[in-house]
């Protein structure tokens, strides 16, 4: 079995995992996952940015097409800190599709557009590199996480990128890779790695925060 096809199954079954997780604690988040991306939009995009998707992050979006519906990641939907008061919550307003600890998986179309952000930094200074940046901490791509699409030892390694900072790698060997943790510590209810944030519910959609933090106090964490 080759490399890539061990991650597609890797992301497949962490995927399924994290679903089940949804489907049971946070079933708002749930519900508002995207139908999948075909494969002729995953081209489009490739052709657009001169680049291969990673094997696992392809399988990703076929299938769901991010985290969220696009109106998850536009400005627009969300203006203020956690936690929402309850008489003040608006369903359209809670941004659901930022399930992950980073952030949210970005629809194809907010991916092209967070291209030339933060994550391709050097591209200037190095040409052949290419940093698709897809999971995003805030609607306009300035924070979160990239695969490396760049030909060679380091493909398809995940690092961080931050406005007006050097893109870095990061501890992730794969988007497969992160996921499976991502999945292992929705499980367990504890934080990625050595993160303090732990998987909580608000308003039935998940979101991940230090249960030490003032802005918790209208959210529950869910413990494995």
């Amino acid at each position: 079995m080759t490399d890539d096809r061990i991650r597609v199954e890797q992301t497949v079954t962490a995927w399924r995992r994290i679903e089940t997780w949804l489907e049971e604690y946070a079933p708002r988040s749930h519900r508002r996952l995207p139908p999948p991306a075909s494969e002729e939009e995953i081209r489009t995009v490739e052709r657009e940015l001169d680049l291969v998707i990673p094997a696992d992050v392809r399988a990703f979006y076929r299938i769901h097409n991010g985290t969220g519906p696009d109106v998850d990641f536009e400005w627009s939907t969300w203006d203020g800190p956690l936690p929402i008061p309850e008489d003040a919550w608006d369903p359209e307003q809670d941004p659901s599709g930022y399930i992950l600890p980073e952030g949210g998986i970005g629809p194809l179309e907010k991916v092209t557009y967070w291209f030339d952000g933060p994550a391709g930094y050097e591209r200037e200074e190095e040409p052949q590199q290419r940093y698709l940046a897809f999971v995003a901490s805030d609607p306009d791509g300035l924070y979160g996480l990239f695969a490396d699409c760049t030909p060679g030892e380091g493909y398809g390694g995940l690092g961080s990128y931050a406005e007006a900072d050097v893109p870095t790698p990061g501890p992730w060997p794969s988007f497969a890779a992160y996921l499976t943790a991502v999945a292992d510590a929705l499980h367990d209810g504890r934080g990625v790695g050595t993160d303090t944030d732990v998987p909580g519910v608000l308003h039935q959609s998940l979101h991940w925060d230090d249960p030490r933090s003032p802005s918790a106090q209208a959210w529950a964490p869910i413990r494995g």
